[in-house]
C-alpha cells in the first residue's frame, strides 16, 4: 500500500436484526441499534413453537407430585380467581 493512499472502511449499518434458531425448536430475533448502545442488543424477541414447554416446569412439577418440594414454596389454585397463590395465603383462604 503506497503511503497517503485512502482506503474506505467498510460501514456497519446503524439498525440491524439477527435470528437465530435453537436446537429446542424457538427462534430469537435479536435487533441492534447502534446510534442507541454499542454494546449489546437494543431488544430480544423470543418466538415458542405451539407444542413447546420448559423442562424446568415439567421437572417442577415431577417434584411437587411427589412431595418434594416443601408446602411453602409451593403455589396453589385458587378457585375464585383462577390465580395461583401462595402458601400463606392459600392457608388464610382455607384451601388447604
Amino acid at each position: 500500500m503506497k503511503k497517503g493512499v485512502y482506503v474506505p472502511v467498510q460501514e456497519r449499518p446503524t439498525k440491524y436484526t439477527r435470528e437465530y434458531e435453537n436446537n429446542d425448536g424457538t427462534i430469537s430475533i435479536w435487533r441492534y441499534d447502534s446510534s442507541k448502545t454499542t454494546n449489546g442488543p437494543v431488544s430480544v424477541t423470543i418466538t415458542y413453537p405451539a407444542d413447546f414447554t420448559v423442562k424446568e416446569e415439567v421437572k417442577e412439577v415431577k417434584e411437587v407430585k411427589k412431595g418434594k418440594v416443601p408446602k411453602y414454596k409451593q403455589t396453589f389454585l385458587n378457585p375464585k380467581t383462577g390465580k395461583m397463590v401462595g402458601y400463606a395465603r392459600a392457608k388464610n383462604l382455607k384451601l388447604i
